[in-house]
């Protein structure tokens, strides 16, 4: 999934979030000095995360340019799904990895049931 944001801009802020069993990563941008929200990915039922900052990133991390990638079988879901369990205690099922790379920060990857790209319109 394309993701029409380019980081290296200097007007771009990146902010992850973890709130009611969803994870977030979004963008604003500065206008004048006001910051306007300008989009976001949304991975629902995320049960983990991790970011590996920008220099250490591998060129497997650097192919999620500006996208999420999905990582077919991953080893992390392997290892990670069969403790997974929601906030009531109930096993999840059904988790993929997904990464985004931003150039000049680092790789997010998550672990989730799926994702989807909200973007804000004026």
């Amino acid at each position: 999934m394309e993701v029409p944001i380019h980081v290296a801009q200097e007007s771009i802020d990146l902010q992850f979030t973890v709130a009611i069993g969803n994870i977030y990563l979004y963008w604003t941008t500065d206008d004048d000095g006001a910051r306007t929200r300008e989009g976001e990915i949304v991975f629902r039922c995320g049960t983990a995360y991790r970011f590996t900052d920008d220099p250490c990133c591998s060129v497997a991390m650097i192919d999620a340019y500006e996208k999420v990638m999905e990582v077919i079988e991953s080893p992390w879901v392997t290892e990670f799904a069969p403790q997974a369990k929601d906030r009531l205690g109930e096993p999840i099922r059904g988790l993929r990895h997904f990464m985004f790379y931003a150039d000049g920060i680092g790789c997010y990857e998550v672990l989730a049931k799926d994702v989807r790209l909200h973007l804000y319109s004026d």
